[in-house]
């Protein structure tokens, strides 16, 4: 995960433990609006009656914690943005390249921390309307993975593991996102990663 030292729009990729290139995280051409409407009443009820408060963990209670202090943003400030997964690392981490390790897919998402302590809170907990799933996004391995059949009163319920599910996901049900080998990514179309 990036700590908050590069601007939000521009990150270092760094791998094998070379600086790689930079990436940019784009903001879909949807309006605010619309990325709003795409989001279920439970979590749009949870945002309004959170908006502008920090939410903090309990280090004693939950001791497998890297974030514990986040901020949501208010239903009217979602985004729907594009998160870039990049198939090289599904090839040098997990031992399979898809259809091509040079590729990289854009997946949009609506990003639901605005901020939190230490790590910078792109990707840490999002919503994928078009999977209908919750997920988070590995800015510094480009990989997704997702919340297989949880809804929003099952992550509200254990909030604190969801968001940390980044650094400890053996703690939830999870599965990487393969929009080479998954139906529901067929009009993705990947593009060459340089």
């Amino acid at each position: 995960m990036v700590r908050k030292t590069a601007p939000n729009f521009l990150k270092s990729v760094i791998l094998s433990g070379k600086r790689f290139g930079y990436y940019y995280i784009g903001e879909s051409n949807m309006s605010k609006h619309k990325a709003e409407k795409l989001i279920h009443p439970e979590l749009r009820e949870f945002l309004s009656a959170n908006a502008g408060q920090r939410i903090t963990f309990d280090r004693k209670t939950q001791p497998d914690i890297e974030v514990d202090t986040v901020e949501f943003f208010e239903p009217a400030d979602l985004k729907l943005s594009k998160f870039t997964i990049d198939t090289c690392e599904y090839y040098l981490n997990y031992g399979e390249s898809g259809d091509d390790p040079e590729l990289e897919y854009n997946i949009e998402g609506i990003d639901l921390i605005r901020d939190c302590n230490d790590y910078d809170p792109e990707g840490i907990l999002i919503y994928f309307p078009e999977f209908h799933e919750f997920g988070f996004w590995d800015c510094d391995h480009l990989i997704i993975k997702m919340f297989q059949n949880i809804d929003w009163p099952i992550i509200e319920s254990n909030l604190c593991r969801y968001i940390n599910a980044q650094w400890y996901p053996q703690l939830v049900d999870h599965y990487l996102l393969r929009p080479w080998a998954d139906e529901r990514c067929k009009k993705i179309k990947p593009k060459p990663s340089y």
